[in-house]
């Protein structure tokens, strides 16, 4: 996959034999936006172009609400290793800014897609472009002069629940990680390298990574995690705590910190990625390190239970 970086001062290089693209943020590459992107490539290769998607960098609301705390579901870099497993051919990131931002719809048209050669988009019914929001799937045709067809892609419902990033973040925020996990298709997962922490963890026989996070995530609701930690093109199983440390009076840096079982190797600035499997409980304070100590093992049992159901699920579909 190719990936293009283009801005409104670029000299966009056209596709010679045409583009089929899909158009939005994509944040997640969740379910529905898989299915979007099949279908783009799909229609590519029945058109005998190539595929693309066009999306933005950095996340419109970002720019134009920058009071907003900026937290992805997946970071570009990330959504960019997402769509090449998908198989597409072509990823064009438009720079977004306020000037962006002011571009009529049909002058995102003629500045974008038209130099790109876009022969055909596909968008869902939902999907905006241009100032205020005015151009839709139904205004590119018409925009590009009759030069672009537009394919209006319609969005599956997972349990009566339309697919969407905003479900997606709503339920990473609420705590209930299954649910996400099941709206995006994939365990959520984030990113970093380990540092070194205050050490308590080792000082009360239960050391943890400490990981210091490579993009700006959205975090699940603080607590305690079953999780996966990939390293070194391994799995490990793992609990992880997202929070503040109640039990040594620390409420200001909120942490990731994993505790991994049946390991005992050093992974000081190594990078690692956590995978998100279902949430333990609630982040609490203890009386002492021995209560909390007591509860961690409480907690590795319950996660040791649920690496058993997810293999015994794994095994039966099998």
């Amino acid at each position: 996959m190719k990936i293009h970086h283009i801005n409104q001062q670029s000299k966009i290089d056209q596709i010679p034999n045409g583009v089929v693209v899909a158009l939005g943020f994509f944040d997640g590459v969740h379910l529905a936006h898989q299915d979007l992107i099949q279908t783009t490539i799909d229609t590519a290769k029945a058109h005998q172009k190539e595929s693309g998607i066009v999306t933005f960098y950095p996340k419109p609301s970002f720019v134009l609400r920058p009071t907003n705390e900026e937290a992805y579901l997946t970071p570009l870099e990330v959504k960019a290793r997402i769509c090449e497993s998908l198989g597409i051919d072509h990823l064009f990131v438009v720079e977004f800014s306020q000037a962006v931002s002011k571009l009529t719809h049909q002058e995102f048209v003629q500045t974008y897609l038209l130099p790109l050669n876009v022969s055909l988009v596909v968008a869902g019914d939902d999907n905006r472009y241009g100032a205020n929001g005015e151009g839709s799937i139904q205004t590119i045709g018409p925009d590009s002069n009759n030069r672009i067809q537009a394919i209006e892609f319609h969005e599956r419902a997972v349990d009566g629940e339309r697919i969407s990033a905003s479900a997606i973040r709503r339920y990473l925020s609420d705590g209930f990680i299954e649910r996400a996990n099941h709206l995006l298709g994939r365990n959520y997962r984030v990113d970093g390298r380990i540092v070194y922490g205050k050490g308590r963890g080792q000082l009360i026989g239960v050391p943890t990574a400490n990981i210091a996070l490579r993009y700006p995530y959205l975090l699940p609701k603080g607590g305690v995690y079953a999780v996966r930690l990939l390293w070194n093109n391994q799995a490990y199983d793992g609990v992880c705590n997202i929070g503040y440390n109640p039990t040594f009076g620390e409420n200001t840096v909120k942490t990731v910190e994993v505790h991994l079982l049946e390991f005992n190797q050093s992974l000081y600035d190594e990078y690692v990625e956590v995978e998100f499997l279902s949430r333990i409980r609630a982040e609490q304070a203890f009386a002492n390190a021995d209560a909390l100590v007591a509860q961690i093992q409480q907690d590795i049992e319950t996660a040791k239970t649920v690496f058993r159901t997810l293999q015994a699920t794994k095994s039966s579909l099998q």
